[in-house]
């Protein structure tokens, strides 16, 4: 099944909400999966290279749990998709 990007962003942005509030190897994974599928999305249809490039350092912020540049992201992020 071929998601919406209303659908991929609104998973996205809930997701990122549960992470901000509780880091833990869960919303850490479901995050991390939720940001592989929007960049897929973004990449293919978009072609928006620079959001991608967010979505996929996105990730990476995660895995090293650095969450201060992480909300830095987060909220160019949330800016570009809206």
């Amino acid at each position: 099944m071929i998601e919406s990007k209303e659908t991929l962003v609104a998973n996205f942005l809930r997701l990122a909400a549960d992470y901000e509030k509780v880091q833990n190897p869960v919303t850490g994974i479901d995050l991390d999966d939720a940001i592989v599928r929007l960049r897929r999305y973004i990449l293919t249809h978009e072609k928006d290279e620079a959001l991608a490039r967010d979505l996929y350092d996105l990730g990476k912020l995660i895995r090293k749990l650095d969450m201060p540049t992480y909300s830095a992201l987060l909220v160019r992020i949330r800016a570009a998709l809206s």
